[in-house]
Protein backbone atom coordinates (compact mmCIF):
# COMPACT_ATOMS: atom_id res chain seq x y z
CA UNK A 1 0.00 0.00 0.00
CA UNK A 2 2.78 2.26 0.08
CA UNK A 3 3.20 2.77 -3.51
CA UNK A 4 -0.41 4.35 -3.25
CA UNK A 5 -1.36 8.17 -3.06
CA UNK A 6 -1.30 9.68 0.51
CA UNK A 7 -5.33 10.48 -0.52
CA UNK A 8 -5.89 6.95 -1.92
CA UNK A 9 -4.16 5.41 0.98
CA UNK A 10 -6.44 7.19 3.99
CA UNK A 11 -9.39 6.37 2.29
CA UNK A 12 -8.27 2.67 2.57
CA UNK A 13 -7.38 3.10 6.03
CA UNK A 14 -10.89 5.10 6.52
CA UNK A 15 -12.92 2.25 5.03
CA UNK A 16 -11.22 -1.07 6.05
CA UNK A 17 -8.78 -0.14 9.04
CA UNK A 18 -11.09 2.11 11.19
CA UNK A 19 -14.42 0.80 9.60
CA UNK A 20 -15.95 4.12 9.15
CA UNK A 21 -19.01 4.25 6.65
CA UNK A 22 -18.52 6.13 3.37
CA UNK A 23 -20.47 8.95 4.35
CA UNK A 24 -17.87 9.48 7.64
CA UNK A 25 -15.16 9.28 4.94
CA UNK A 26 -17.33 11.79 2.37
CA UNK A 27 -17.33 14.35 5.50
CA UNK A 28 -13.65 14.04 6.87
CA UNK A 29 -12.48 14.10 3.65
CA UNK A 30 -14.85 16.56 1.65
CA UNK A 31 -15.89 14.21 -0.74
CA UNK A 32 -19.64 12.73 -1.90
CA UNK A 33 -20.67 9.15 -0.89
CA UNK A 34 -20.84 8.61 -4.51
CA UNK A 35 -16.80 9.83 -5.41
CA UNK A 36 -15.38 7.37 -2.00
CA UNK A 37 -17.51 4.52 -3.71
CA UNK A 38 -15.81 4.80 -6.69
CA UNK A 39 -12.60 5.82 -5.42
CA UNK A 40 -12.68 2.77 -3.65
CA UNK A 41 -14.12 0.67 -5.84
CA UNK A 42 -11.30 1.25 -8.07
CA UNK A 43 -8.29 1.04 -5.71
CA UNK A 44 -9.73 -2.28 -4.38
CA UNK A 45 -9.47 -3.60 -7.91
CA UNK A 46 -6.00 -2.01 -8.32
CA UNK A 47 -5.01 -3.73 -5.02
CA UNK A 48 -6.34 -7.17 -5.48
CA UNK A 49 -4.91 -6.96 -9.35
CA UNK A 50 -1.26 -6.12 -7.53
CA UNK A 51 -1.57 -9.02 -5.18
CA UNK A 52 -2.25 -11.63 -7.16
CA UNK A 53 0.54 -10.51 -9.94
CA UNK A 54 2.84 -10.61 -6.94
CA UNK A 55 1.36 -14.04 -5.54
CA UNK A 56 1.95 -15.61 -9.13
CA UNK A 57 5.54 -14.58 -9.04
CA UNK A 58 5.99 -16.13 -5.91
Amino acid sequence: MNDLKKKDRELVLRRFYYLQSTRQIAEAMDMTENAVDSKLSRLKKKIRKRYEKESRAI
